[in-house]
C-alpha cells in the first residue's frame, strides 16, 4: 500500500509562527505537506478536513478551543500557546487535542509531535483499508 503525504493545516494569528512552522514541517518532515495556512480561526474552520492542526490557541477572533467545537472531522490537532495557565490546557484537552506545545517552540519536540500524529493518522488508515478489504495490518504491511 503506497501512503500518501499527510496534510497539515497551520492556524495563528501571527504570520512569523505560521511561517516558521512550516519550514520546520519542510525540511524536516518530508511525510507531512503543509497545504494551508490561516490567520484567524474562521478561516481556519473552512480549511479543516482530515489533516494535521497546528493552531494558536489565543486568537483575537475565537481561541483555539472555541474553534474546535466547530470542526467536525479525523484530525489530529497540535495547539500552541503561551499561556500556561491551566484553563488552556484543560480546554484544550477536553476538546480532544493531540498535543499541547509551550512558546516558544522547540523545533525538535514540534518535529516529534507532527511525526507522531501522522504516524497515527497513517496506523488508522491502515486499519480501516484492512477492515474493508479483510486483509490484518501486517499484510497490508
Amino acid at each position: 500500500m503506497k501512503m500518501t503525504k499527510l496534510k497539515a493545516v497551520i492556524i495563528d494569528d501571527e504570520a512569523l509562527i505560521r511561517l516558521s512552522v512550516a519550514k520546520i514541517i519542510e525540511q524536516s518532515i518530508p511525510e507531512c505537506e503543509v497545504v494551508a495556512m490561516a490567520g484567524s480561526a474562521k478561516e481556519g474552520i473552512k480549511l479543516i478536513k482530515e489533516h494535521i492542526i497546528i493552531t494558536d490557541i489565543n486568537m483575537a477572533d475565537m481561541d483555539g478551543p472555541d474553534m474546535l467545537t466547530h470542526i467536525h472531522c479525523d484530525s489530529k490537532v497540535i495547539v500552541i500557546t503561551g499561556f500556561r495557565r491551566f484553563e488552556y490546557a484543560y480546554r484544550a484537552i477536553a476538546q480532544d487535542v493531540y498535543a499541547l506545545i509551550l512558546k516558544p517552540i522547540h523545533r525538535d519536540e514540534l518535529i516529534n509531535v507532527i511525526k507522531s500524529a501522522a504516524e497515527s493518522i497513517q496506523n488508522k488508515k491502515m486499519l480501516e483499508v484492512s477492515e474493508k478489504s479483510g486483509e490484518t495490518h501486517y499484510e497490508l504491511l
